[in-house]
């Protein structure tokens, strides 16, 4: 599975009642780049946690990378039972939701499942009315960025975040006061630099008549794809666009040896459908600079921070 480490440091909210210490992101994009350690295979968990609880080793992180918070995001859910939690521990293991999993098999193709079988002729009837409509058939194209040179790469890039601003998910994102649109895409950029750079990076894009409909930003690597960011033109949301780029990406990833799916987020709308698996995401976190703390409360810590995620195989 997935896991990750995000390191953060503490604010005074002045608007606040007695003003407690809350979460301010650090550098997370540097520390992508940045191996913090290597976990070795015989290794478990709990045994960088024990690492990681040192207080030698608290001071050594506090001091190279400034932070006060170190979060442990995504804990592998085999090796929860094994963590020590107890009212006297400096961890704090909390619940956050469950993650959605597609899994296939390498001989069972995920197009097999009823859901799949559904979706396909839904998808039947939506091919004819394009037809009638544009003249021709929707395609589905996957570009593998490790495949492209440096302007193509750029040329790409651009491409998808012109079709991002184009795109209901960009509608909604531009109306939620939840959303710094401009933070946003700043940051997924960063990362999309990163991914490339990694080999892991494959944009899938439905267009029909040179007009793009939907599209599927995702990871992969082994056996394992990550459905990151989907999203469609809201004047084609009647052909399903959602469901045409989501099948093509199935399809292609799986004759590639994909075989689990990571869908993102939480269990909600159209994954409840798909998914075959779930397993509970839950974050560890661990005050490194105790004289910050004092005086506040330990919850505090972990309201309202946000996470931009990275992918470390385990």
């Amino acid at each position: 599975m997935s896991s990750l480490m995000g390191f953060f440091r503490l604010y005074d909210d002045s608007n606040r009642l007695l003003h407690p210490r809350t979460l301010a992101n650090f550098d997370d994009v540097y520390f992508m780049h940045t191996t913090l350690f290597t976990r070795k295979n015989k290794m478990r968990a709990i045994d960088i946690h024990r690492i990681l609880s040192l207080p030698s080793n608290m001071r050594k992180i506090r001091k190279a990378s400034g932070a006060d918070v170190l979060i442990w995001h995504r804990l592998p859910p085999s090796e929860l039972p094994f963590f020590p939690h107890t009212r006297t521990s400096c961890w704090n293991l909390i619940f956050e939701s469950e993650y959605p999993i597609l899994q296939a098999s390498s001989t069972t193709s995920p197009l097999e499942s009823v859901m799949a079988q559904h979706v396909l002729r839904d998808l039947k009837k939506q091919e004819k009315r394009i037809k009638n409509k544009f003249h021709s058939y929707s395609e589905t194209t996957c570009i593998d960025f490790n495949t492209l040179e440096k302007q193509e790469r750029e040329e790409t890039i651009s491409r998808f975040f012109n079709l991002l601003q184009t795109s209901w998910q960009y509608e909604w994102m531009e109306k939620s006061s939840r959303v710094d649109y401009e933070k946003y895409q700043d940051k997924l950029l960063a990362y999309t630099h990163i991914w490339i750079k990694q080999q892991c990076l494959k944009l899938y894009i439905t267009h029909v008549a040179e007009i793009d409909m939907s599209f599927l930003f995702t990871l992969q690597k082994g056996r394992n794809c990550w459905a990151l960011i989907t999203g469609f033109n809201p004047e084609l949301r009647t052909y399903s666009p959602g469901k045409n780029v989501l099948i093509d990406m199935l399809r292609e990833s799986w004759n590639n040896g994909i075989c689990d799916y990571y869908l993102g987020g939480n269990v909600l709308g159209w994954k409840s459908d798909w998914l075959t698996k779930m397993h509970p995401v839950v974050y560890d976190g661990i005050v490194v600079n105790l004289k910050k703390s004092v005086g506040s409360s330990t919850k505090a810590f972990y309201e309202g921070f946000i996470l931009i995620h990275f992918w470390l195989n385990s």
